[in-house]
């Protein structure tokens, strides 16, 4: 089984990537990809790099080529519970489906709450304003063609969590979505 994870900015993806990894799911991350490319180059980490490249990436090779690069790693892996976090394309979500074993979660929460957790992680590419963020978002909610579009994989999604409690709230959120997934 391949979970797959989208939703806004700061929302809780990680925190539900970290759950299922605890509950013996393998992690893979669509960012991750990006970061690990963005080093080769030598850029810094900044999140217009990162998105920058990720368009270019999505432009020279499909817009699904983030989870054909992960999908490769599960298969030759031949794990059985996996997690795909960072879902920002329709395509990457429609290269999973194909696997048959694919559900897609959606993460949200109010975005002053959102905006708060990306600046309590502290990593080099939360480092904006609230402003910035807010455009940051805006621009990779509705793009087109090999961009980002997070709106479009929010309305895709099996199921739609909103964290806007505690952790334990939405691990048991998370825990009901599993329980659904195993009954059907």
């Amino acid at each position: 089984m391949i979970i797959g994870i989208t939703g806004y900015f700061g929302a809780g993806k990680g925190t539900v990537a970290d759950y299922l990894k605890a509950n013996d799911f393998i992690y893979h991350s669509c960012s991750n990809i990006l970061r690990e490319e963005n080093k080769k180059l030598g850029q810094e980490e900044t999140i217009e790099n990162l998105i920058a490249l990720g368009n270019r990436l999505r432009e020279e090779h499909g817009p699904g080529v983030l989870a054909k690069r992960l999908l490769e790693k599960i298969k030759d892996n031949k794990e059985e519970l996996s997690i795909v976090d960072s879902l920002r394309h329709p395509d990457e979500i429609n290269v999973l489906k194909e696997t048959g074993d694919f559900v897609l979660i959606s993460v949200d929460a109010p975005i002053d709450i959102r905006y708060e957790r990306t600046q309590l992680r502290k990593r080099d590419d939360d480092k904006m304003t609230f402003e910035e963020f807010r455009k940051q978002e805006q621009f990779q909610l509705a793009g087109e063609g090999s961009q980002a579009q997070l709106l479009n994989c929010v309305k895709m999604a099996d199921y739609n969590l909103v964290n806007d409690g505690t952790i334990e709230d939405l691990q048991k959120k998370v825990d009901e979505i599993i329980d659904e997934i195993i009954a059907n």
